[in-house]
């Protein structure tokens, strides 16, 4: 039987919500499929920081991109860690740009068949301030994205959905979404 989603893209930020959306995309990842766990270092807010930090001096942002590449690195070794007590391998992946920007162009370059990524869901004033990584990743990429938050229930390793609705309508996208909840439905 073919694997409903044999290449998954994680999106990984260490929150409460990705931790979840970790979850998932263990017990999503079947024999032969491949999960890659990407986290998103946008150095360019760091060294924009840095310069405007400095009110006299000017300030050698090395240091600081050092500081978040460490820490970047050891928010995906302990992701692959928790993936390989699962029994699944892990690939990683750093993105140097925006979140949004880097997953959708990860996942539309290496061809994935299913992104995964948490979500705060934020609303009113903090939205309108932060707004949405998972908003702008649905919005932009053709992959089927599984949005999960972080009072969603940890799936059964081996059963990760007892039930699905799925919203239909006469569109394109909803025609789409029905052969997504099909696929995964054989699968899973």
């Amino acid at each position: 039987m073919a694997l409903a989603f044999p290449r998954i893209l994680l999106a990984y930020d260490d929150s409460v919500a990705s931790q979840v959306a970790l979850e998932y995309a263990c017990s999503l990842t079947r024999a032969g499929a491949t999960l890659r766990i990407a986290h998103a270092l946008d150095e360019s807010r760091v060294v924009a920081s840095a310069m405007t930090s400095a009110a006299f001096a000017t300030v050698d942002p090395t240091p600081l991109i050092s500081a978040v590449d460490e820490q970047g690195a050891a928010v995906l070794n302990s992701a692959v860690a928790t993936c390989a007590l699962h029994g699944v391998f892990a690939e990683q992946v750093i993105i140097r740009d925006a979140p949004e920007v880097g997953i959708v162009a990860l996942g539309r370059g290496d061809r994935f068949d299913l992104i995964i990524l948490g979500t705060h869901g934020r609303r009113g004033i903090p939205r309108a301030l932060l707004g949405s990584v998972a908003e702008a990743i649905l919005r932009e990429t053709e992959i089927p994205v599984l949005v999960v938050t972080s009072h969603a229930k940890t799936p059964r390793n081996d059963h990760p959905f007892d039930r699905a609705i799925v919203a239909v309508d006469a569109s394109d996208p909803s025609r789409s979404a029905m052969s997504v909840a099909a696929r995964m439905s054989a699968d899973y």
